[in-house]
């Protein structure tokens, strides 16, 4: 998901390289989507993107400090969405990506208390991106849960592993593509196996 934050562009530009990486037609998307679905949410926040607010939504709200309430429509339609199909089809939520952009390239990623139901996928996956791009190199944050992030929930519901991937508003537009498409091969292979 991404444009939780308006102006968060470089997010969304890494959101739509991955995303268009996943709609290829190879090996990698084959196997992959023979065992897994994908729920896109491309812009989670359109008033506050159409108004040009900086953090939040028409109310006033930062959406992504909304996930434990469900106050604001956006992420109450998008928990019962993601509540009700994993249910009826009895999906395992197993990764969440949050697209973002701040000052410097970050991934925030639980600390290591917190057991999800991918192990060590975290690490694993932003070591491959690492190395596809090197000498560029991205921080790793873990951080605890509790904040009312996206992140939270979907551990808090699911158990799942759930990464903010932060994108630096300076950070080279082909270095943003290339990361991203390296991203969603890397995710492809290390969930197939």
């Amino acid at each position: 998901m991404t444009r939780q934050h308006p102006p968060e562009i470089s997010g969304y530009k890494a959101f739509q390289a991955f995303t268009g990486e996943l709609l290829k037609q190879n090996e990698f998307t084959e196997k992959f989507f023979k065992k897994y679905e994908i729920w896109v949410f491309p812009a989670i926040n359109p008033d506050g993107v159409d108004l040009g607010h900086w953090r939040h939504n028409f109310n006033g709200v930062d959406l992504n400090r909304d996930w434990a309430y469900y106050k604001q429509p956006e992420i109450d339609i998008i928990t019962e969405f993601i509540v009700e199909r994993a249910k009826k089809n009895h999906n395992r939520i197993m990764l969440s990506l949050d697209f973002h952009s701040t000052s410097q390239d970050i991934y925030y990623v639980y600390d290591k208390s917190f057991k999800s139901k991918l192990k060590n996928f975290s690490r694993k996956w932003t070591d491959i991106i690492d190395q596809g791009v090197y000498p560029f190199k991205t921080v790793l944050s873990p951080e605890p849960l509790g904040k009312p992030y996206s992140k939270t929930w979907y551990y808090k519901q699911f158990k799942a592993e759930s990464i903010t991937y932060e994108v630096g508003d300076e950070t080279d537009r082909a270095i943003i593509r290339k990361k991203a498409e390296i991203a969603a091969v890397s995710m492809m292979k290390l969930l197939s196996r």
